[in-house]
C-alpha cells in the first residue's frame, strides 16, 4: 500500500532509547505513514520492543537481518519501503513534534526531490542547543539545483552531512540508484553528497526537524579508530571518483568543493592517527598528489583551504 512517508530505522542493541524513538514518531501529527524497523541482529531486548509497537499499531513493519551494519539495514529498509518521501532516523534519536507534517508541506509546496532539515545536538539533562551550523543563515536559502546548494553551503561552512536530516523524494533516491555503501561507518559523508549532488530541484527547510542524542557508546563515539580509518579511506576514494566525473565548467565549483571535503577528511584520518600512535604512512602523499592534480581548478578560497590541510598532515608526517 502507497503511503506518503517512509520512515525507516535501522535497529542495533538499543532498547534503553528505543520507545523514546519509536514514540517521537508514531506520535506525529502526520498520519499517512509507515515506520520500517529494521532489526540488525540485536542482542538486547529491542526486538521484544519492536514487536510489542508492531502489535499495536498496524503503521509499524519489523524486518529482521543478521547483523550487517547501519548502511545495509537502511539499504534493506529502502527496498522495502513504499513511501511517497523516505526519512531516515536512528534508533536511539528523536523526531521533533510535528516534523513530518512540516517536511512532507513545504517539500511539495517547494517541489524538492531533496529537503534539507535543522538538528539539535540533545543531552542527558535535556538540554538542547543547535547542532554545528547557524540555522538562520540556512534559512536565506531559496530552491537550487543540487551541485549549486552544495556548493554555497560548504562555502559557509554549512554542509551537513547527516542523513537524517535528508528528506527525500524515493523515486528520486531510486532512479539515481543511490545506496549506502556497505561495511564502513561515516557513510553519511559520502551518501549525503551523492544525493545532494544529483539533485535537480532542492532547499533548506526553516524550522527543526531532529533531536540528536549524545550519548557514549554510540559508533562515532567508539575507539575503534583502525575501522574509522579505514571507512574513511573508502569515502575519499568514492568522493574523488564522484568530483574527478564532474568536467563540465558549470560543474566546477561544485567538484572543488567535494575535493575540499576529502582533503578535511584526510585531515581527519590525520587527527585519528595521532590517537592510535600509527602513522598512515601514504597519508601525505596521497593529499600532495591529489593537490597537484587538482589546484589549478579550485577556486582562491578553495586553494587556501586545501592547503591549510595539507600544511597540518605534512607538519603531522614529520613529528
Amino acid at each position: 500500500m502507497i503511503v506518503k512517508i517512509s520512515v525507516i530505522i535501522p535497529v542495533y542493541n538499543v532498547e534503553l532509547y528505543l520507545k523514546d524513538c519509536l514514540d517521537s514518531v508514531l506520535n506525529q501529527s502526520f498520519r499517512d505513514i509507515e515506520v520500517i524497523l529494521v532489526n540488525d541482529g540485536s542482542t538486547d531486548g529491542s526486538i521484544d520492543i519492536l514487536n510489542n509497537y508492531a502489535k499495536n499499531d498496524s503503521r509499524v513493519r519489523v524486518i529482521n537481518q543478521e547483523n550487517k551494519g547501519v548502511s545495509a539495514a537502511r539499504n534493506t529498509g529502502l527496498d522495502l519501503s513504499n513511501g511517497e518521501y523516505i526519512l531516515f532516523v536512528d534508533s536511539d534519536d528523536m523526531l521533533i513534534e510535528n516534523s513530518l507534517e512540516h517536511l512532507y508541506k513545504q517539500s511539495c509546496e517547494k517541489d524538492t526531490e531533496v529537503l534539507l532539515g535543522h538538528a539539535y545536538r540533545y543531552f542527558s539533562n535535556e538540554e538542547k542547543v543547535d547542532f554545528f551550523y547557524n540555522k538562520a543563515e540556512l534559512d536565506k536559502f531559496e530552491v537550487a539545483d543540487g551541485k549549486t546548494l552544495y556548493s554555497k553551503l560548504m562555502e559557509r561552512n554549512l554542509f551537513p552531512p547527516l542523513v537524517y536530516l535528508f528528506f527525500c523524494k524515493k523515486d528520486f533516491l531510486c532512479k539515481n540508484r543511490i545506496r549506502f555503501k556497505e561495511g564502513i561507518i561515516h557513510e553519511d559523508e559520502l551518501w549525503c553528497v551523492m544525493v545532494i549532488c544529483q539533485a535537480n530541484k532542492t532547499t533548506c527547510a526553516p524550522f527543526y526537524t531532529y533531536l540528536y542524542r549524545c550519548r557514549d557508546g554510540s559508533i562515532m563515539n567508539s575507539n575503534n579508530y583502525k575501522y574509522r580509518i579505514d571507512s574513511m579511506k573508502t569515502v575519499v576514494n568514492e568522493l574523488c571518483l564522484i568530483a574527478d566525473n564532474m568536467t563540465s565548467i558549470e560543474e566546477l565549483e561544485c567538484s572543488g568543493w567535494i575535493y575540499i571535503r576529502v582533503f578535511w577528511l584526510m585531515d581527519q584520518i590525520r587527527l585519528l592517527s595521532r590517537r592510535t600512535h600509527c602513522l598512515e604512512s601514504s597519508l601525505f602523499e596521497s593529499c600532495r598528489l591529489l593537490i597537484l592534480r587538482v589546484y589549478n581548478s579550485l577556486t582562491y578560497k578553495q586553494q587556501k583551504l586545501c592547503l591549510i590541510y595539507y600544511k597540518n598532515i605534512f607538519k603531522f608526517t614529520k613529528v
